[in-house]
C-alpha cells in the first residue's frame, strides 16, 4: 500500500466465460469484487521460481491480456523480468529486479479484446535462469481499474517463414 496500511493485492485464478482460453486467468483482485484494482497500491504477480533458457535459442515471452483503467491516467501495468535469484526464509534477497528489463504494457484506456503480447527476451538474460513478474500500479484517482491475463508462455522463437504469393487476373 503506497499510502502506508495493509497491502490489498488478492491476485486470482477465474474461470468461466471471462478468460481466453478454457482453463482460468488471473484478475487483479478478488472474483466477487466489482470495482477492480484498489486506489493508491503497487501489487505484483509473480512467478516464485524460475524458467531455464540455457541453451533455447531466440526464446519470447507471450501472454493475452484485456484491460480497463477506466478514465484514470494515474494506473500502470508493466513486466519485468530478471535472472532468477532464490528468497531467503526472510523474504529477503530474490531477483535484481532493478538489474532486469522493465516493459510498460499499459498506462490508460481500455481494450476489452484479448490482445496478444509478445517479447523477446533480452541478451542479458539468454542462457540463464530467468524469472517475471506483472506489476501494476495505482494511484489516488476513485475510478474503476480492471486488469486479466492469461496463457503466459515462455518459449524457444521460430524460425520465420516467408511464403509467396502468386495472383491470376482471368481478365487479361
Amino acid at each position: 500500500n503506497k499510502s502506508g496500511g495493509v497491502a490489498t493485492c488478492p491476485w486470482t485464478q477465474i474461470n468461466g466465460t471471462q478468460p481466453n482460453t478454457v482453463s482460468f486467468a488471473w484478475k487483479e483482485n478478488l472474483a466477487s469484487v466489482t470495482n477492480g484494482f484498489p486506489q493508491n497500491m503497487r501489487c505484483n504477480l509473480e512467478l516464485r521460481g524460475y524458467v531455464d533458457l540455457n541453451g533455447v535459442a531466440n526464446p519470447t515471452m507471450s501472454f493475452w491480456d484485456v484491460w480497463d483503467f477506466g478514465g484514470t491516467t494515474d494506473t500502470s501495468v508493466k513486466l519485468q523480468l530478471a535472472q532468477y535469484a532464490p528468497y531467503n526464509a526472510d523474504l529477503s534477497g530474490g531477483p535484481n529486479w532493478a538489474a532486469g528489463t522493465t516493459y510498460t504494457l499499459h498506462t490508460a484506456g481500455k481494450n476489452y479484446a484479448w490482445t496478444r503480447n509478445e517479447f523477446a527476451i533480452p541478451a542479458a538474460l539468454l542462457n540463464k535462469q530467468v524469472t517475471w513478474r506483472f506489476v501494476m500500479d495505482s494511484g489516488a484517482a476513485t475510478s474503476v481499474r480492471r486488469w486479466y491475463l492469461d496463457d503466459i508462455r515462455l518459449a524457444a522463437g521460430t524460425t520465420p517463414k516467408t511464403f509467396g504469393v502468386c495472383t491470376v487476373s482471368k481478365y487479361n
